[in-house]
């Protein structure tokens, strides 16, 4: 899901109707940092999900098998989100 904001794209993940901007903690030319801002949020927020999340610099593919995802870009950063299915 996405909401156009001025000029940036926010977007969010949603999970049992709770949300995560992920835009908000995408750290400017920061993979690293970023992934663990991300990752650490989304544990806080859903303790009882199992939630990964992939950062990086430069593009990347992917191929998983989940209906609650959310892939946001910032700053030199892309990040993919995803709820794994337990």
């Amino acid at each position: 899901m996405f909401v156009h904001n001025g000029n940036w794209l926010f977007f969010y993940f949603l999970v049992r109707l709770e949300v995560i901007d992920v835009v908000e903690n995408i750290s400017p030319n920061d993979a690293l940092g970023s992934k663990k801002a991300i990752h650490e949020i989304a544990l806080q927020q859903f303790p009882d999900s199992s939630v990964d999340v992939i950062c990086s610099t430069t593009g990347f593919t992917y191929l998983v098998s989940t209906t609650e995802h959310c892939e946001a870009q910032k700053d030199g950063v892309i990040c993919f989100v995803y709820k794994r299915p337990l």
